[in-house]
């Protein structure tokens, strides 16, 4: 992909954005983190959590889902700007440890979630697994880009 077809990506999810969510209460923010993603500023982020998104779009507690609604649309084809990870981090681990998606989704319908590391059972294994993401190859493309001078 050359970098006019990368710029035209980003302007065709922008336009997605505005298009489909119109009218949506996800818009607004929505709108804040494809700024605050493609953001040259932010060029060098490469992981954030709904707290990082919520310091970066002034997302209240109180509006959370409608963050979960916007950046749910971030890691669709129509505005692919973000893919979502799952990592489980408890009190005896130094660094969180990456789990697969199939591995929370067995947890969540069966109600049981193994330890990753020492595969013990998990009670209230939910608060050990937090959702993150991380740019999308898109939007390394798109930021390789703008280092390259190219807006």
């Amino acid at each position: 992909m050359n970098i006019y077809s990368v710029k035209a990506k980003f302007n065709e999810y922008e336009s997605n954005i505005n298009i489909c969510l119109e009218g949506r209460t996800e818009l607004e923010i929505c709108k804040k983190l494809f700024g605050f993603l493609t953001d040259p500023e932010t060029i060098t982020l490469n992981y954030a959590t709904y707290g990082t998104l919520m310091q970066a779009t002034d997302c209240g507690t109180e509006r959370f889902p409608v963050l979960v609604k916007a950046t749910d649309f971030l890691t669709t084809k129509k505005a692919h700007l973000l893919d979502m990870y799952f990592e489980f981090y408890d009190e005896y681990m130094e660094d969180p440890e990456e789990i697969d998606a199939s591995d929370v989704h067995v947890a969540l319908t069966q109600g049981y979630f193994y330890h990753p590391l020492s595969g013990e059972t998990i009670a209230n294994f939910s608060n050990y697994i937090y959702p993150v993401f991380r740019p999308s190859a898109e939007l390394k493309l798109y930021r390789q880009a703008v280092r390259q001078g190219v807006e």
